[in-house]
Formats: C-alpha cells, sequence, structure tokens
C-alpha cells in the first residue's frame, strides 16, 4: 500500500499514535475487510470447536476445552500479526516478558526488518483488548507504508473504533514566526482555552540555560495528564543543530474521537485560537516538508558522529583511507533512499561543518 490521498499532506504531522480494540475482532476480520481471497493477507483460519469433540468421551470435555481456547488465541495473534504487518506496515516482535500500560504481556513493534524499533504492543488483560502506541519515527514509517484514509478505514469500519486512546499532532516552523515567545504571548491573550470553552490550562515557560546564555527553550501549557497538553519548544536546539530555526508546536491529545485521522491538519487547527492561528490547515508547503528532512538526517547524522564517529574513523583508516570501500563494508544495502534538492543538501553540509 502507498499513500495516495494528496489530502494527508500537511504542515501537521501525526508524532504519536495509540489505539486498541478487542482482540476478538479480529475473528471476522477477513469477511469484513472483504480481504478473504486477498493472497496479500493470508488470514490464519479459525478453529471450530465441534472439530474438538467428534468422537470423545464427556470426561475429557475440560481438556479439549482447553486445547480450543489455547489454539484460538493463537489463531486471533497470527491474525493479529498479519494486520500489523500488511495494513500498518509493522513487524510484531517475540514477548517481552513483562507488562506494558496495565497489560501482562507486550511486544516490541519494529520496521519489516526487525531492526528498527517503532513502537510497543500491549496484549492480555483490560478486557481482552490489544494496545498499539507506536512512536513518532513509527508513524513516519506507518504514513509512508499507508494514508489517513486507508488507516481510519481499517480502524473505524473494520475494527469499529470510535476514539484513538492517544495522537500527537505537531507544526514545524522554519521561519521563527511561531516560536516560544509567540506562544507566551498567545497564552495571555487567552488563544489555549478550547473552542468549547472550559477552564484557562496552566502555563509553564522552562529555559535551559548555560551559564547566563539561554540554549533552549520550552513552554507547556496544561497538564500532562489531561485529555489536551501542549509542548512549544525549540527544536533546533534539542537537536543541536547549531544556526538554525526550527520550533516545532505540540499537542498531545486524548480520546479523540477517530475522524481526526481522515484530516489531521484540521483537527489540530479546530483545537483553539493558537493552533488556529498558524494556518496549519491551509495548503501543503514543499519547503516545509523538505526542510524538516534536512534537519532530520543532520541530526541523525550529529548523534552518529558522536556515538561510532571514531570507530568509522579507525574502520575508514583500516581500508588505507579509502572512504567508498570503508562505507561500503559497513552501511547495510537493504535501507531505503534519502533524496534532497541542491540548495537543502548544501544546507546539511553547511550544518555538518558547524557541528
Amino acid at each position: 500500500m502507498s499513500n495516495l490521498n494528496p489530502k494527508d499532506n500537511s504542515k501537521v504531522i501525526v508524532d504519536h499514535l495509540a489505539f486498541s480494540f478487542p482482540l476478538a475482532s479480529l475473528k471476522d476480520i477477513c469477511t469484513r475487510s472483504g480481504t478473504t481471497r486477498d493472497r496479500s493477507y493470508r488470514w490464519t483460519k479459525m478453529p471450530k470447536f465441534s472439530h474438538y469433540t467428534k468422537n470423545t468421551q464427556p470426561q475429557e470435555y475440560d481438556a479439549i476445552l482447553q486445547k480450543f481456547n489455547a489454539d484460538y488465541y493463537d489463531s486471533l495473534f497470527l491474525r493479529l500479526e498479519v494486520f500489523a504487518f500488511v495494513v500498518l506496515g509493522l513487524k510484531v516482535g517475540a514477548s517481552r516478558e513483562k507488562g506494558f500500560n496495565g497489560y501482562k504481556n507486550s511486544h516490541r513493534l519494529t520496521d519489516k526488518s526487525g531492526r528498527v524499533e517503532l513502537g510497543f504492543l500491549g496484549i492480555g488483560g483490560n478486557n481482552n483488548t490489544v494496545y498499539f502506541q507506536i512512536s513518532g519515527e513509527g508513524c513516519k514509517h506507518l504514513f509512508s507504508h499507508t494514508s489517513f484514509f486507508i488507516l481510519h478505514h481499517w480502524l473505524s469500519n473494520i475494527l469499529e473504533i470510535t476514539h484513538l486512546t492517544r495522537i500527537d499532532l505537531a507544526y514545524d516552523d522554519f521561519d521563527g514566526n511561531f516560536d516560544c515567545d509567540y506562544a507566551i504571548n498567545a497564552y495571555h491573550d487567552g488563544a489555549f482555552q478550547g473552542f468549547n470553552g472550559g477552564p484557562m490550562p496552566h502555563m509553564v515557560p522552562s529555559p535551559e540555560y548555560r551559564g547566563r546564555e539561554i540554549v533552549g527553550y520550552i513552554v507547556r501549557v496544561g497538564k500532562r495528564s489531561s485529555n489536551t497538553f501542549w509542548r512549544i519548544y525549540d527544536k533546533a536546539a534539542e537537536q543541536k543543530l547549531l544556526g538554525q530555526t526550527w520550533y516545532r508546536s505540540e499537542v498531545e491529545l486524548k480520546r479523540v474521537k477517530i475522524t481526526a485521522l481522515l484530516n489531521p491538519a484540521g483537527a489540530f487547527a479546530g483545537i483553539n485560537s493558537f493552533s488556529s492561528s498558524l494556518n496549519a490547515a491551509v495548503g501543503f508547503s514543499v519547503r516545509s516538508s523538505i526542510r524538516r528532512a534536512t534537519l532530520d538526517m543532520a541530526a541523525r547524522i550529529r548523534w552518529a558522529k558522536q556515538q561510532c564517529g571514531r570507530t568509522l574513523s579507525d574502520i575508514v583508516e583500516s581500508f588505507d583511507g579509502d572512504i567508498f570501500a570503508a562505507f561500503g563494508a559497513v552501511i547495510d544495502h537493504r535501507g531505503g533512499k534519502f533524496v534532497l534538492p541542491d540548495t537543502q543538501k548544501q544546507l546539511l553540509f553547511d550544518q555538518l561543518r558547524n557541528s
């Protein structure tokens, strides 16, 4: 599946996603989704209890029932793995042998290679539901695999989910128009009160100092435990991207209607006057998309230099300074591609020289 819906492209990004549904919903998923004969899905066949009780004695009933229940659960779990892999583009890893968010057991969610962790799956307990928690990096992977429209269709129409447990929506500003000072002034103007009214949330501005110099800033509005919680912060400072402008306005929404997936930008703009003032739902900025990708890559390269720069230098030296041979020996050729226009490549190179 590919992202075919042009309305999915927006200045607003989904940076976290969590939802749950009854495990038993997967019992009829192949017929409800119309994918019974679709070879891409390969839904595991559900066992029938009548097949377990043929030619058996009454005293064996408890053992037979126990075996049926175990096989029934295993079949549902195999269907869960297919749903994650084909619909979400995620792989369910081995059991972590520990609970997660109130669930008795949990599994890591990774990319299809199993190498990159993208979230967690909770299972067991909580009224026999399963819980998907997909990270920011996982959301990038998810929405490069499918569209908002298709995901909404599966969650709403097939699994009958009415509300998302949590969704984080973020707006990136690369011009400095919507920085932390803008958020503070907007708060004092009452812009963070919801359109539906309610009490005014608390605001906590938190500068980060190095000596007398402010090197980072974050403004929090609301409480982490509330249904709406804002973070407006200097993303460039967080990623230690010197000389760059990158402010992120991010909101954590809990128990929000599933329809938010159909138009994340519209959902973001409809929260309050602050989010509406960002004009997030108007148009699609190619510049913002490319700029975000550029700075994301700059942050990744900076991390690599810190974590394994010395090791890479030693590898290059062992290949007598042949950089191409050295990197050919260590890179994973199964990885994806990262393509930038020449102007953005120059921005990236300038950043790396200063890092």
